[in-house]
């Protein structure tokens, strides 16, 4: 597996989360286009959020991915 496969991992786990973390609230974090992007055009407080956590989930997954050497060409693999 590739970079982008692991970098849609991140996005996917942070979808989840935001959504566990938004659960019982108004906006639950639905990944609908219409409501995302109503929420993205705007300086909400959730707009900083979707963004964090999912900057978050990317840089957590990838950089996980290259620890365990998952990842070729990658500046952080143990084995090197």
């Amino acid at each position: 597996p590739g970079i982008v496969s692991k970098v849609l991992e991140g996005i996917a786990s942070s979808v989840e989360e935001c959504q566990n973390r938004f659960r019982n609230r108004k906006w639950n974090c639905t990944t609908q286009k219409r409501s995302l992007r109503k929420i993205l055009q705007h300086d909400y407080r959730e707009t900083a959020f979707v963004f964090a956590i999912t900057s978050a989930g990317i840089t957590f997954t990838v950089s996980k991915a290259c620890s365990l050497g998952e990842l070729q060409g990658c500046g952080c693999n143990a084995r090197k």
